[in-house]
């Protein structure tokens, strides 16, 4: 669940990332999670100069309707791409405001940058006053992710280079990248490659990072790659982003945790299949004769 910082205006009464379909997620979530077959729970990703929600956000840690925290800053790069009318064009459908009204927000936010660190500091604090685990995104330097490490943030999320990375273990703290990186063989943008950080220990866990097929077809790419054997590499998707999540009633086949349990059919390992599901021991999703 994304948050950006362009949430006062609406396409149609409906924005794509904006507020008040935040609020009707969350509302949704809390409403439906009785009834859903697996432990649903909610990551946010701030984008810092979103300053306007940090009261609102800061309740909802403090009231447990966020599970994860993540620390986003994506508007050096949208101030890069407005000059381009096509990319410009894509943010403003999504928002449904007018070129030189997006411009401006984006610029007067780009001016707060003065306020951006308290405003980490203080919603850092809340999150663990309240034991929410928190994540920083797209770490570009060892001293940014010493300064995250430094208020609690534990995961470094796509940290952009091999001295970030190796800095997050250092510190101790989980380096997580994308399992689509590993299918493609590959960062679509030319950063660290997934399967080689896998193998020299400089990755610890795996992100679907939206594509939720990659995470199984990544453990056995990396398996067949000689990248990592297969207990390895299943940690990756498993016990590793569990413990890093605080979730430690699982990730494990272990008397006394949950049974959360996947069943593979890996008899064609370059089509390995999710054939069943068991959440805390009950069958959430079991397929027949291959077909769910």
């Amino acid at each position: 669940m994304a948050w950006t910082p362009f949430t006062q205006h609406s396409f149609l009464g409906w924005t794509l990332r904006g507020q008040e379909r935040v609020v009707e997620l969350l509302d949704a979530v809390v409403a439906l999670r009785p009834h859903l077959c697996c432990d649903t729970r909610v990551h946010l990703r701030w984008e810092l100069y979103n300053l306007s929600a940090e009261e609102e956000i800061a309740t909802w840690l403090a009231s447990g309707r966020i599970d994860l925290l993540a620390f986003n800053d994506h508007l050096a790069s949208i101030l890069e791409r407005i000059g381009d009318r096509s990319k410009l064009n894509r943010y403003l459908q999504r928002t449904g405001m007018r070129a030189n009204e997006f411009k401006i927000l984006v610029r007067g936010l780009g001016a707060r940058g003065d306020e951006v660190p308290a405003a980490i500091d203080r919603l850092a604090a809340v999150a663990r006053e309240n034991g929410v685990v928190m994540a920083s995104h797209d770490d570009e330097t060892p001293d940014m992710r010493r300064r995250y490490s430094a208020i609690g943030c534990t995961l470094c999320e796509f940290p952009v280079d091999i001295a970030t990375a190796d800095t997050s273990v250092e510190l101790g703290d989980s380096v997580i990248l994308g399992a689509p990186n590993v299918v493609r063989d590959g960062s679509h943008c030319g950063r660290l490659h997934a399967a080689t950080s896998v193998a020299e220990d400089r990755c610890n866990i795996l992100t679907s990072d939206y594509f939720y097929p990659s995470l199984l077809k990544a453990v056995f790419i990396l398996v067949e790659s000689g990248n990592a054997d297969l207990p390895a590499a299943w940690r990756l998707v498993s016990s590793a982003p569990a413990r890093a999540a605080g979730l430690t009633d699982r990730g494990d086949i272990v008397e006394g945790k949950r049974a959360d349990i996947v069943v593979v059919d890996d008899s064609n390992p370059t089509l390995p299949r999710a054939t069943g599901t068991f959440v805390a021991g009950r069958p959430a999703y079991v397929t027949r004769l291959g077909r769910a």
